[in-house]
């Protein structure tokens, strides 16, 4: 116990030094100097517009094609049917959101008055991981401690991470899940919470209040019955880093910075299963 529970704190240590490092280097160089932004508001319909076609696709489209298809569907192509109902959904986000006549989602994506090009957005975003990482992992792994410490508790995984796992022996599967947990998930969910909600909430709080309940919410989302007590140490380190997404989105006035630093969040997450898991 005494061995573990010494592990455990250096494991606490560890990106707790690496994020006061890492933020007092990005405090330098001016990352937490937030320029100011004006923006046309998001409006309540489009709000429930943009989460209706996410529910509508996550919990009726997708559980109805599979349990239609059960008894004809293999394995692999169970997770084909995923991947393209997760891809049309993408799709569909951005149909609507070409709709959009009053540019209020234009603004969202994409501050006119920024002078950035998409492509820096996306990359700054990616650098910026070097900073929130350190703090969601020590989120984390404080989180883990307390678990086993008390409960005894621990070897579970986000549901995210299970369903790369599931694809680890086919290269078609694969590539596939990379694609949707690197690329899909991270824009789909961050036109849903920054781009939208985190917009709408802007109408009636502050951009800092908005970040912090926008985090919440995006938390909450994760919460899977599967995970069991693991929820307890997913949504706190879910919360942290998605405080980041909501002040990244903000900093930069572009919805690419939060899906650079998602995606670069995500590919770290998946070179670990595909290299460092397997050792």
């Amino acid at each position: 116990m005494l061995v573990q529970t010494l592990d455990a704190l250096e494991g606490i240590l560890l990106p707790l030094f690496a994020g006061l490092i890492t933020s007092g280097i990005a405090y330098r160089l001016g990352f937490f100097k937030r320029p100011t932004f004006s923006r046309p508001p998001i409006f309540l319909p489009q709000l429930l517009s943009v989460f209706g076609i996410y529910l509508g696709y996550s919990f009726v489209l997708a559980p109805f094609l599979q349990i239609l298809l059960f008894r004809i569907t293999t394995k692999p192509h169970l997770m084909g049917l995923q991947f393209s109902i997760f891809f049309a959904l993408f799709l569909t986000l951005l149909l609507y959101l070409r709709t959009d006549g009053k540019l209020a989602f234009t603004a969202a994506l994409k501050n006119p008055e920024g002078s950035s090009s998409r492509c820096y957005d996306f990359g700054f975003g990616m650098m910026i991981w070097l900073v929130a990482f350190p703090w969601t992992s020590l989120v984390n792994r404080f989180c883990d401690f307390v678990l086993y410490f008390f409960f005894h508790f621990e070897n579970y995984e986000q549901d995210a991470i299970l369903y790369l796992k599931k694809s680890l022996d086919s290269p078609f599967q694969l590539t596939f899940a990379l694609i949707a947990v690197i690329l899909l998930a991270p824009m789909v969910e961050e036109i849903l919470f920054r781009g939208t909600l985190q917009q709408y909430l802007k109408k009636f709080f502050s951009p800092q209040i908005s970040v912090f309940i926008t985090a919440i919410i995006f938390a909450s989302f994760h919460f899977s019955f599967s995970q069991q007590l693991g929820n307890l140490a997913i949504i706190p380190s879910l919360f942290v880093f998605a405080c980041f997404l909501g002040y990244v989105y903000e900093r930069q006035g572009s919805i690419y910075a939060s899906i650079g630093l998602h995606s670069a969040f995500n590919l770290a997450s998946s070179l670990q299963i595909l290299f460092l898991d397997r050792l």
